[in-house]
């Protein structure tokens, strides 16, 4: 660990927010120097000190589990990244809603780590759904809806659907291109 997180330990406790702050971005900076494991073991110690601290709902906790989530699709872990993910997901749809953008991010998340464990079809399913919501929510032109529609050209890539994909594909840039 960094020597500022035990000092911040000491001084203002294992469970202040700043302390747990501190030990998150550490983690994320793990993982983007490469090193996923420790990533991924730093989260682990956070996650549940922010779900006791701030409670399972809260939007901070929740990006904590995603970045958990996350963390293990880096390590190969894809059915730990399904079933946390599958969790922000199902907390964002009973504490927001199904529609609004983070839960929509939620949605999205979970079919990409679906993909990650090679179901296509179930990743296609849940990217259609998110591309349908980010419609009618967003707008046809929002960069979100955008995001989605290419993540669903991928997903038929990587199913094996070309002409589909490329139909997708090509209709994210025209998208991209008039925006």
């Amino acid at each position: 660990l960094s020597p500022a997180i035990p000092l911040m330990q000491q001084e203002l406790g294992d469970m202040h927010t700043n302390t747990l702050s501190a030990m998150n971005n550490l983690a994320l900076a793990y993982g983007k120097d490469g090193k996923y494991s420790k990533e991924a073991n730093l989260l682990e110690e956070v996650y549940p000190l922010l779900q006791s601290t701030l409670g399972s709902e809260h939007p901070v906790t929740l990006t904590a589990l995603c970045n958990l989530a996350l963390a293990y699709g880096r390590c190969g872990n894809y059915s730990k990244e399904v079933e946390l993910m599958d969790t922000v997901y199902h907390i964002r749809c009973n504490t927001l809603g199904k529609e609004p953008p983070d839960t929509l991010v939620s949605l999205n998340n979970l079919a990409i780590a679906h993909g990650h464990l090679g179901k296509h079809d179930t990743e296609i399913e849940l990217l259609e759904q998110a591309l349908i919501l980010r419609r009618n929510v967003l707008g046809v032109a929002h960069p979100n809806t955008s995001s989605s529609l290419n993540s669903l050209g991928l997903a038929h890539v990587h199913a094996g659907n070309t002409r589909k994909a490329i139909k997708l594909l090509e209709m994210t840039y025209t998208l991209r291109c008039t925006v």
